[in-house]
């Protein structure tokens, strides 16, 4: 599938000038798009190249890792070329990578406390953070509730082309308050899965 918008961002209006669409402008609406899915953590965007658009205003879309379609300004020359308007913006995704979505279940709101617990490790520069957390989310751990990526840091203490990505696991049960043992499984469960799939290394 594939659409693409143009024109003013705002109707027109006496209290701010007019401001064409641009590339955020359709990253916006393609990741609200993706929201719908219901598994919108498992795409990633990656700044990419591509002839009909803009170089430095185009990226590629990812699904676990796997391309799965574009986004971007079109090509200036082209936009001449063909005789159209500046500032067209446009995307183009595999229609079947909407369609694998999640249909969100029911769940009682829990009375037992929350428990959230820091981690944070070194990845390869190039890891997309919605890799890390499609590996979490396929461990299907039922006492994991969340978990959230609030820290991403490349620079001093940092080996080169590494970088240090935080996460916050948020922990909670249905039916009793976790114990230590629980939560020290999950860190586990976790900490593994992503040193075996994703090279990630513990930072004390």
């Amino acid at each position: 599938m594939s659409g693409l918008i143009c024109g003013d961002r705002s109707p027109e209006q006496w209290g701010a000038p007019a401001e064409p669409v641009d590339f955020f402008d359709i990253k916006g609406d393609v990741e609200a798009m993706l929201a719908l899915t219901g598994c919108d953590e498992r795409f990633s965007f990656r700044a990419g190249i591509h002839p009909a658009l803009h170089p430095g205003r185009s990226a590629r879309v990812y699904r676990d890792g796997d391309p799965v379609g574009w986004l971007g300004t079109l090509h200036p020359q082209l936009a001449r070329k063909l005789q159209l308007p500046r500032h067209i913006q446009l995307f183009e995704l595999q229609l079947v990578m909407l369609e694998q979505g999640a249909v969100p279940v029911f769940e009682p709101v829990s009375r037992f406390p929350t428990i959230r617990r820091d981690l944070a490790f070194t990845v390869d520069q190039g890891l997309d953070t919605a890799q890390i957390l499609a590996i979490i989310a396929d461990l299907g751990l039922a006492g994991l509730k969340e978990t959230r990526i609030f820290d991403v840091y490349q620079g001093q203490g940092v080996e080169t082309g590494l970088k240090s990505i935080a996460l916050g696991l948020i922990l909670q049960d249905s039916s009793r308050t976790l114990v230590e043992q629980d939560v020290e499984e999950i860190i586990t469960r976790v900490t593994t899965s992503l040193q075996d799939k994703a090279g990630a290394s513990l930072r004390e």
